[in-house]
C-alpha cells in the first residue's frame, strides 16, 4: 500500500532550479488536508505592529529608567 500526497504551487521562473518550492500553498493526502500556506501580508501586519510598538514603549522606558535626559 503506498501513501500519495498531492502539492499545488505556483510555477515561474525565479523557483524553477530551487531544491526546495516555497511557493507550495496546499499539500493534501486523499482526503485530508496537511499543509496550508499562511498569508504574508498578515504577517507583515503583525511584525509591524511589533515594530511599532516596540518603537513606541522603547523610548518610555528609558526615559523612565532616567537613560535619556532632557
Amino acid at each position: 500500500m503506498s501513501d500519495g500526497i498531492t502539492v499545488y504551487f505556483e510555477e515561474n521562473n525565479n523557483n524553477w532550479n530551487a531544491p526546495v518550492d516555497s511557493l507550495a500553498y496546499f499539500i493534501d493526502r486523499g482526503q485530508q488536508v496537511i499543509f496550508v500556506t499562511g498569508n504574508p501580508i498578515k504577517c507583515l501586519i503583525y511584525r509591524s505592529i511589533g515594530f511599532c510598538t516596540i518603537s513606541i514603549l522603547l523610548p518610555i522606558l528609558l526615559k523612565y529608567k532616567d537613560k535619556i535626559v532632557q
